[in-house]
This record gives structure tokens, sequence and C-alpha cells, in this order.
């Protein structure tokens, strides 16, 4: 199993969310996401994430906050030198709160209909990345 660093996914999204020139301010991502991934083709995301900023127009500003749980799977194989292929994405995600979906306010980490993703593994390090994905992810072996 491996613990997503959630402090450096939080300073990531922040950079992307400016990019997007999405006016937000104040963004937090906290709590935690684990990775399973099994030898039979089990890829597995257990999120319990929440997201909070502060939405700034004009000098008008409006708190949101969004939580994101659940258990999100897909069957994985080896794809490319260095390489997985995701497929039958399955999401079991409840997401409350009050963030519009534009916000740039969601829970974690998602491959949703990614079907390759980069890895690299190093000692207790995993890192997933892909052209399709606007963040890398970095998890830790627990």
């Amino acid at each position: 199993m491996w613990d997503l660093d959630v402090g450096d996914y939080e300073a990531q999204s922040i950079l992307y969310i400016n990019s997007l020139a999405v006016p937000m301010e104040d963004f937090t991502l906290t709590g935690s996401q684990t990775l399973s991934v099994t030898a039979d083709g089990l890829f597995r995301l257990d999120t319990n994430i929440t997201t909070a900023g502060n939405m700034v127009i004009d000098s008008y500003m409006r708190a949101y906050t969004t939580t994101t749980t659940g258990l999100s799977t897909a069957e994985w194989s080896p794809g490319e030198s260095g390489t997985i292929e995701l497929a039958d994405w399955v999401d079991d995600l409840e997401t409350t709160g009050d963030a519009p979906e534009d916000s740039g306010l969601g829970g974690g980490v998602g491959f949703g209909s990614i079907p390759t993703v980069n890895m690299t593994c190093e000692g207790d390090g995993l890192t997933l990345s892909g052209l399709d994905l606007p963040l890398d992810s970095h998890w830790t072996r627990q």
C-alpha cells in the first residue's frame, strides 16, 4: 500500500489552479489517499480528501469546501517500459460541499479515462504521471 504525499499534491494543485486563471486564494488540500496495487490486477484508490479555498472576483470573496470520500478501482497490467495500463475504471466516490464543478476544488488523485500512466518506483517512493494528467502524484510505501 502507498500513501499520497498530500502536501506535495496540494502545492502542485495551487500552481495548476493558478495556471487555469481560477481566481482562488487560500487553497488547502487535507486528508489522505491510499493506493493499493495487487499482483492479480487490482488498482485501488481509497480517498478521504477535503479541499477548500476562497474564490475572489473583483472585491467579492466566497469560501468553498469540498470533501471527497470513497473508493475507485481499475484493472491494471504492465505497459511499455515504465508504464502501466488501466482499464475498466469505476468510481464509487461521494463528493459533498459547495464548490462549483469548474472551481478546481476536487478530491485527490483520479485517473478516470486515462489508459496509460507513467510510473517510477525508487525505494519506498512511487511517482505516477502522464501526458494526460495535470499533476504528478508522489506516494510513499506504508
